[in-house]
């Protein structure tokens, strides 16, 4: 198992929130290092619903096809 690559976004504008999700999810336009746009779904880190293990596994589980 390699380790997982967490590429660097700069968020610059909401979108919109999700329609659903207990943590009240947004898609935003971010930018990568390379400046292309990108649409990103955010999980807030302050949710008190997901805390810091359950980002962990979001995390892994948004990774796992790569």
């Amino acid at each position: 198992m390699s380790a997982i690559q967490i590429p660097r976004i700069q968020a610059h504008a909401l979108l919109r929130p999700m329609s659903s999700g207990r943590t009240m999810p947004c898609l935003m336009l971010c930018k990568d290092e390379g400046g292309s746009d990108l649409e990103v779904i955010v999980k807030w880190k302050g949710s008190k619903e997901l805390g810091l293990r359950g980002l962990v596994c979001e995390l892994m589980t948004a990774n796992a096809g790569r």
